[in-house]
């Protein structure tokens, strides 16, 4: 069937799967895809039509008790009604049997579906280029009653077209599919499928920040696609990399639903590139749905993203730090895109200015004279959603000084101006002069942590951690004359209030300045507790034994204790794991470390973050992958079970294969308690790799160098994967790959 004129038209009626309507109230008309299903091909039986099903041109039909439909503008095909392979569909009344047949139309047609009972409910059409004609065709599913387009799909011309592809979505109410043909001849509808939503859409769920969480443990526990099984066989796989204008230097997020303009309603990954630009993409075909290029003002030209973005569902916009320059001039500057167009949501609110690697222009400052360097490096981004606060942290590009830790707070709701306005200034070493290592004896304490993130808890207080850089040993009273609250009354700490080599918990507060003057850090944010090692003084110099090489991950009270319910684990370039109470976080003592439990000798390094099971079975488990320190190659992932308040004192799990430098952060997916798989990333081998998070020595999936080869090198050492819908998304110089069932 080349053209309508050579069709045989063998009958004109639509064979329809009509129903009473119900007297249950309509819902809204909304459409949002699920996936392409390429690898079912014409074996629909058990996969698809549970609740009714039309295939084309065959007289058994099963109607679906809530769903009116009727087609326009079409007629009917069959190519072949005993045709040979899998491409075909099976006839519903003899699988052994098949049909190839169709639907068609020389430009476009409609299927006019009405889902009468207020549910929703999964339809997927069977698309089909049997006689190989080369077909390419693009579907729109429209609200019925204002004809917006709800979602837009194109299937390009090629094998998958022609071997069969399923395209489904979760519907509710009255829409109509629009069928149009974009190449060659006639488009084309094989069969039609009603079922139940199977937790194969997303529903609602968002990946709005680094590492998964606030919490930072990197678990997506709503993951209902991915297995071991499917995981494990030849279904799995790339699906497309997408060619972006620059390198990604941070992790991807999702968000399902987002209504683009004139595209529908899309489940949506967010990624930015260094030199830059913002993207929105389909989640699942890789289709770019808006672009946006990011200068700071006044800037002539990008100099680096290194921050993940952060998404908010209040403001319904996406923050993103751009580090710009215009000859020696280096600003930095925080953007907020509107998540549907990527157009701004306020005006960018620019942080600070340094000209050369000198002279300072404008931007932050504290009290003390210390003032913030527009040539620092931020690699974290954090959205508190208690106070509604985007927050950023700094710190310096190869230790090169004189520098210091600095986070920066703006507001994400804009002002009646329409600007972002700040919220917080803190730095980490006010008065600090540690001699230490490479900080030209500014006081350091820069807050890198490998990349990983700032950890929020219920309560809005947040969680970092500092690298080397100036501590002073006397401890006093904090300076707060009871005004700012803190974990313990008369809470001790250094006397200069530097915080180098340290886990700090961080409380907003209401100061606008530092007019109070008793916060000699900054002001909208204080030191509300601290831990740090009992050889602080030993970390420091040419050691280079930063604490704050991984970032805090904070446990919920289900695996803590009765004395000690909060709890987070942090670790450091030594390999210490540090079980710290978050109500007490014990200070600083040149004895021994006030900590809950302190783990040696099982680790190496860490240059990255762990991730966290809540949902393992038996118990609890943390998963690390650190480095080797002072080898060539890095160490082997290892898991750690947690329970009543105390971590395994060795690992219950060791994988068979061995990390390239400096090790890698991996992420948790599972369907709650079943089904956990640890991701991660190797940057040397340049892999993405799939373990079994009951048994680190399985290994599921490794991408390697063929067919499921990322397509180029990861810009730097620092990336994690995103796993969110039955997907996986890595970025890497020039592209964002998708992998997933196909």
């Amino acid at each position: 069937m080349r053209n309508s004129k050579r069709a045989s038209i063998l009958a004109t009626a639509w064979i329809g799967l009509i129903a009473i309507p119900s007297t249950a109230a309509l819902a809204a008309n909304s459409a949002s895809f699920v996936k392409v299903d390429t690898s079912t091909v014409g074996n629909w039986i058990g996969h698809y039509g549970a609740d009714g099903y039309n295939v084309s041109q065959d007289t058994t039909v099963k109607t679906a008790a809530y769903a009116q439909i009727n087609l326009s503008g079409a007629s009917n095909y069959v190519w072949s009604a005993s045709p040979a392979g899998t491409a075909a569909l099976q006839r519903p009344e003899n699988p052994s049997g098949r049909i190839a047949s169709t639907w068609y139309a020389p430009n476009s047609f409609f299927i006019d579906v009405n889902l009468t009972d207020g549910n929703t409910h999964q339809i997927a059409l069977y698309n089909l280029d049997f006689d190989w004609s080369i077909r390419s065709q693009t579907i729109n599913v429209r609200d019925a009653s204002t004809n917006a387009i709800l979602d837009s799909r194109t299937l390009a011309a090629g094998a998958a077209f022609h071997n069969g592809e399923y395209l489904v979505w979760n519907v509710q109410g009255h829409v109509k599919y629009e069928i149009i043909r974009t190449g060659a001849f006639n488009a084309v509808i094989s069969g039609i499928f009603f079922d139940a939503p199977n937790g194969t859409s997303s529903g609602s769920l968002s990946i709005p920040t680094h590492h998964a969480t606030l919490a930072n443990d990197g678990q997506n526990l709503k993951e209902t696609i991915l297995t071991p099984t499917n995981v494990s066989s030849a279904s799995f796989g790339k699906i497309v990399s997408v060619p972006l204008s620059g390198d990604v230097y941070t992790q991807p997020l999702f968000q399902s639903g987002v209504n683009i303009p004139g595209k529908g309603t899309h489940d949506t990954v967010f990624t930015v590139t260094g030199n830059g630009v913002a993207y929105a993409i389909d989640a699942y075909s890789g289709a770019v749905l808006w672009t946006s290029s990011l200068v700071p003002p006044g800037a002539t030209a990008v100099l680096d993203v290194y921050s993940t973005p952060v998404l908010s569902a209040l403001t319904n916009a996406m923050y993103v730090l751009v580090h710009g320059y215009s000859g020696s001039v280096s600003i930095y500057a925080l953007f907020a895109l509107n998540l549907a167009d990527g157009t701004p949501y306020a005006a960018p609110a620019v942080i600070g200015k340094i000209g050369g690697w000198t002279t300072y222009i404008s931007g932050p400052s504290i009290a003390s004279g210390r003032m913030f360097n527009g040539n620092l490096l931020s690699r974290n981004l954090v959205l508190n959603p208690i106070n509604n606060v985007v927050y950023a942290s700094f710190a310096a590009g190869g230790d090169l000084g004189p520098y210091n830790g600095w986070i920066v707070g703006y507001n994400s709701v804009k002002n009646a101006s329409g600007d972002l306005s700040q919220a917080a200034v803190w730095c980490s070493t006010p008065n600090g002069n540690s001699g230490g290592y490479a900080d030209g004896g500014n006081g350091a304490g820069g807050i890198w942590m490998s990349g990983g993130g700032i950890a929020v808890d219920a309560l809005g207080d947040m969680y970092i951690a500092t690298g080397n850089g100036s501590f002073e040993q006397t401890l006093a009273t904090v300076p707060y004359n009871g005004r700012l609250t803190t974990n313990v009354s008369n809470l001790k700490a250094p006397s200069g209030m530097d915080f180098g080599d340290s886990v700090i918990k961080l409380r907003p507060d209401s100061d606008v300045d530092q007019s109070h003057g008793d916060n000699p850090n900054g002001w909208g944010l204080h030191v509300a507790d601290y831990f740090t090692p009992a050889d602080q003084s030993y970390r420091q110099g040419p050691k280079d034994l930063d604490v704050g090489s991984s970032s805090p991950v904070l446990l919920p009270p289900e695996v803590g204790s009765t004395a000690h319910p909060n709890l987070l684990v942090m670790s450091s370039k030594e390999g210490e794991i540090w079980l710290i109470d978050r109500n007490n976080m014990g200070g600083f003592s040149s004895i021994a470390d006030n900590v809950v439990q302190k783990v040696t000798g099982q680790i190496q390094g860490m240059w990255s973050t762990p991730a966290f099971y809540s949902l393992s079975n038996p118990s609890p488990v943390m998963y690390y992958v650190a480095d080797a320190y002072g080898a060539a190659t890095g160490d082997f992932a290892k898991a750690f079970s947690i329970n009543n308040g105390r971590m395994s004192g060795t690992p219950v799990s060791v994988g068979t294969y061995r990390f390239s430098k400096p090790g890698s952060t991996p992420q948790i997916s599972a369907n709650g308690a079943s089904n956990g798989l640890v991701w991660a990333l190797d940057p040397g081998a340049n892999v993405l790799l799939a373990l079994n998070a009951g048994s680190l020595a399985m290994m599921f999936f490794n991408s390697g160098t063929g067919a499921n080869a990322l397509p180029r090198a990861f810009p730097h050492a620092f990336l994690t994967p995103m796993v969110a819908a039955g997907h996986v998304y890595v970025g890497t110089k020039g592209y964002l790959t998708i992998y997933g069932l196909h």
